[in-house]
């Protein structure tokens, strides 16, 4: 093996260290996770804010309820998420989209939020179990982000994209 080689191997390996330390450190919560009593379930339905896009797992806000939760009760608490990066409440029109991707930091429209509702309560019917708390979000990617954020965008019109989008 070169010197080059050598070297980019323990920066590789110094690095790996140090990432997986790091994640693994910090993937629990801070408090001993609880052994008994009976988990609380949490589901977590909705877009980007909900599913924590570019967050790792021990800073989305989910994960935090959680910690908080069973430093509270002192009892195991379970999140179920369905929640995804571009999530609208329904779509418009039903076509199939171009695209699927199981991982949530992927922009997509689909599930619907009310498509994710329908796959937890598949989900807890499964488990015979059914969620103490809901965190839930939507609307943002139905009315548009950009409709949102430009000052040319009349409040009027907002609030009418608003209430004909999101009840």
């Amino acid at each position: 093996m070169t010197h080059s080689n050598k070297r980019a191997t323990k920066i590789l390996l110094t690095l790996l260290f140090i990432f997986g330390s790091g994640t693994a450190a910090l993937a629990s919560c801070p408090d001993p996770q609880p052994t008994g009593g009976v988990p609380l379930h949490v589901l977590v339905i909705g877009d980007s804010i909900m599913w924590g896009q570019g967050l790792r797992e021990e800073e989305k806000f989910s994960a935090r309820v959680k910690c908080w939760l069973q430093s509270k009760i002192n009892r195991p608490v379970e999140i179920h998420r369905e929640a995804h990066s571009g999530a609208v409440i329904t779509l418009s029109t039903p076509a199939p989209p171009p695209f699927i991707s199981a991982n949530g930091e992927v922009n997509l429209t689909t599930p619907t939020i009310n498509e994710q509702l329908d796959q937890a309560i598949r989900f807890y019917s499964n488990l015979r179990a059914e969620p103490a708390l809901i965190l839930m979000n939507g609307c943002i990617n139905d009315v548009g982000v950009k409709n949102l954020l430009a000052a040319s965008t009349p409040l009027d019109e907002l609030r009418t994209n608003a209430r004909k989008s999101c009840g």
